[in-house]
């Protein structure tokens, strides 16, 4: 019985049939868990990926709270908005802490967040811990801020108080402190009608254009010829000796005795001979006639269709529709414009310009009386950046 006993144990301990059974069922374990790894490998990616964009995103959302919170309110926000973001449910994220350097601009986040495995599990590992980071910093760029600030009526009251202690705010946000590398300035205009830029304006505006030197102001392009008759005809004809017009030309009758319908008016030249000359159109068997005394009344040739004042001025820049201010011309005084008035530019060319609106026919019936120009004047453009402007009130 010994024998065979012992014989028993020698088989035994010869006999591997089976072993790899053991051994596979011990090392299963350890490959079902490395080859699961993988897949817990990149859950946590997956989940750091979430984590991550969620806190850039409240850190970038944040950045410009550092100079009105405290670390620890930017940590409570960014932490809620992380959450919202990634689902506390899903996956919970704690932000530890938040860092502040206002003198950098900065805003530093900190946050851990622990997942769950599957397969790493068998090993003893039941969760992973991650940790993220995510900085703002202020963009190193020189900063210029211009506001204008309403002080109008308005604004009256609660309102201004409350401008005020905004303005006052924005000022601790924009300018820093420290202005190397970089500098941030603000500049504030108050408005009302206007901005009071005061010694700034010339490098606000620029130079102020100045006037155009007037050389020459006209109404007419001939002198007055004296008339020695008015006929009671249709046309009337005008009888002036060496006139020197000609059919289309337009002129201006007045002074005339008796037939005082055609006083102060504008007409056009028709059929004219070297001493007559019809008035187009003009029927005049109604009218008064014509009294042969003295004066007798004269005609005179216009510059322009209306019998308008065209001024001369080399290189003046006008434009048709615009505005000028005229002042210091001789002679011809009546064209300078008074306070608060202007001429409305017409016809311009590279040199002349007309005055719209002042023929000698208004007002009516006297018409309007004209020096002779005799020396001086400018003309003043009267948009933004001119010594004057013109505004509606």
């Amino acid at each position: 019985m010994r024998r065979q006993f012992l014989d028993l144990i020698a088989r035994f301990h010869k006999d591997e049939r089976g072993a790899f059974l053991v051994v596979f069922g011990v090392m299963a374990v350890v490959l079902i868990a490395m080859a699961g790894a993988v897949v817990d490998y990149v859950s946590i990616e997956q989940a750091r990926t979430r984590a991550q964009v969620a806190l850039d995103s409240a850190a970038l959302a944040l950045h410009e709270r550092i100079y009105l919170d405290t670390p620890e309110q930017i940590r409570l926000t960014a932490e809620r908005l992380v959450q919202e973001r990634v689902g506390a449910s899903v996956l919970n994220v704690v932000v530890e802490r938040a860092v502040v350097n206002t003198t950098l601009g900065s805003l530093s986040l900190n946050a851990q967040f622990n997942v769950s495995t599957m397969f790493v599990s068998l090993v003893g590992i039941p969760t992973i811990q991650a940790k993220i980071v995510s900085e703002a910093t202020r963009g190193s760029l020189n900063i210029e801020v211009a506001v204008a600030l309403d002080i109008t009526g308005s604004m009256s009251g609660q309102k201004i108080i409350d401008l005020r202690n905004a303005t006052s705010q924005l000022i601790d946000i924009v300018v820093q402190d420290v202005q190397t590398p970089t500098y941030s300035k603000m500049a504030f205009a108050p408005y009302a009608n206007a901005v009071n830029v005061a010694a700034y304006a010339a490098a606000v505006r620029g130079a102020i254009a100045g006037p155009s030197a007037i050389t020459g102001a006209a109404w007419s392009s001939s002198t007055a010829r004296s008339i020695t008759d008015a006929t009671r005809a249709n046309p009337v004809v005008i009888t002036s000796a060496a006139h020197g017009f000609i059919n289309g030309d337009r002129v201006y009758v007045r002074g005339v005795p008796g037939m005082t319908q055609i006083n102060n008016r504008i007409f056009t030249v028709a059929n004219g001979t070297a001493n007559t000359f019809q008035l187009q159109g003009v029927n005049g068997t109604a009218y008064t006639n014509f009294q042969n005394t003295t004066p007798r009344g004269t005609v005179t040739r216009c510059q322009t269709t209306n019998c308008e004042v065209v001024v001369t001025s080399a290189a003046h820049g006008f434009a048709n529709g615009a505005y000028t201010f005229i002042t210091g011309v001789g002679g011809m005084t009546q064209i300078n414009n008074a306070a608060n008035t202007t001429w409305l530019v017409a016809n311009a060319t590279a040199n002349t310009f007309v005055l719209s609106g002042s023929s000698v026919t208004l007002p009516a019936p006297s018409g309007r009386t004209y020096g002779t120009y005799t020396s001086g004047g400018l003309a003043y453009c009267t948009t933004a950046g001119c010594q004057y402007y013109r505004f509606l009130n």
